[in-house]
């Protein structure tokens, strides 16, 4: 059997919280007008998940020091601000934006790089942020992220954005969908969606090999 870990108040961390009250605040919102007793549920416990997440504050892989050799999280500051501004998006709630803001200033983000990964929402959080702040820096940050990539991140020699050696399709994949949000909200130009679409063709097979099953005509026949 596998074993099974949890956090608390006294081993706590608020990037696993902060991203599953992101997720259910996101799917509230999905389900609302198709099963708003259960939106309703899943909005309780992401306000529930959020208020843990941000009173006991904490890094999961140093609560839980068996994931550290696998998945060790380099911060949860980003990860709690994603939740509040999914809570605000739920909610419409006012405070939950200003808590986005307070904890966005509070956890640096302002300086961050960039990035979109289980470890890191910095670049989903400008993007988001940029459609319900007044404060222009969000849609600034997205910007100058999606256009370094666009434009001078590195590529394997076939055109697939190398970010890391470590899951290097789901970077690229990643960066994708950040660029097509982002061409929705009027962030760059018509090279976003372009780009975009080359890095959502790669892994189905647009240089001679997919990497999805089934998807192609030269795909993975014994996957494990």
């Amino acid at each position: 059997a596998r074993p099974a870990y949890k956090i608390t108040a006294s081993a706590p961390g608020s990037d696993l919280a902060g991203e599953t009250a992101a997720a259910l605040a996101a799917a509230s919102i999905v389900l609302k007008s198709s099963d708003s007793s259960y939106s309703a549920t899943l909005l309780t416990h992401a306000k529930q998940l959020f208020n843990f997440a941000n009173t006991h504050r904490g890094i999961y892989s140093d609560a839980i020091s068996d994931a550290s050799g696998f998945y060790r999280s380099s911060s949860y500051a980003d990860e709690l601000v994603w939740a509040a501004v999914w809570l605000y998006k739920a909610t419409n709630d006012k405070s939950y934006l200003t808590k986005a803001e307070s904890l966005y200033q509070e956890g640096n983000l302002q300086n961050s790089n960039g990035g979109f990964d289980w470890d890191t929402k910095t670049s989903g959080v400008e993007i988001l942020m940029s459609t319900i702040s007044s404060n222009s820096i969000h849609k600034q940050k997205a910007k100058s992220y999606l256009d370094y990539m666009v434009k001078d991140q590195q590529r394997t020699p076939k055109g697939l954005l190398y970010i890391d050696q470590w899951g290097t399709l789901r970077h690229a994949t990643n960066v994708a969908f950040l660029l097509l949000q982002a061409a929705k909200l009027g962030i760059g130009d018509s090279s976003y969606k372009t780009f975009a679409k080359s890095q959502v063709d790669y892994p189905l097979g647009s240089t001679g090999r997919s990497f999805v099953i089934g998807i192609g005509t030269n795909y993975p026949t014994h996957a494990q």
